[in-house]
């Protein structure tokens, strides 16, 4: 469904026609992509994009269980150019994901470097 480097909040505009056609019983919702803005963006900006991001991939996975379908998220991802203030941010932004009562593909842990730099 994601198109490379289409930004997440046309893919909650679209997420309904595109899916709800298929019927799925569970939907994985894997749209990490605008965290890597996080590597060159101003620190300033940092907070906001991962509270958009958040609050899209929420609609996302509302817009799921009004189809019907089960939403399995798959969590952040680490980043060469992550730096000590956004891998926290990264993991502050999985562990909200893992509050939220759906089942999660936290591959954030396995990915990262040693001593969670959010970094490969």
């Amino acid at each position: 469904m994601a198109a490379i480097d289409t930004p997440i909040k046309s893919l909650l505009e679209g997420f309904k026609d595109r899916v709800a056609p298929l019927q799925p019983s569970v939907v994985v919702i894997a749209a990490g992509f605008e965290l890597r803005h996080l590597a060159t963006c101003p620190e300033w900006d940092r907070g906001n994009i991962c509270k958009h991001f958040l609050a899209t991939l929420e609609g996302m996975v509302q817009a799921t269980w009004e189809l019907g379908a089960l939403p399995v998220v798959g969590a952040p991802y680490p980043h060469a150019g992550f730096g000590e203030e956004q891998a926290k941010l990264l993991w502050q932004t999985r562990d909200a994901l893992l509050q939220w009562g759906v089942p999660v593909l936290d591959w954030l842990d396995p990915l990262s470097a040693p001593g969670r730099s959010g970094t490969w």
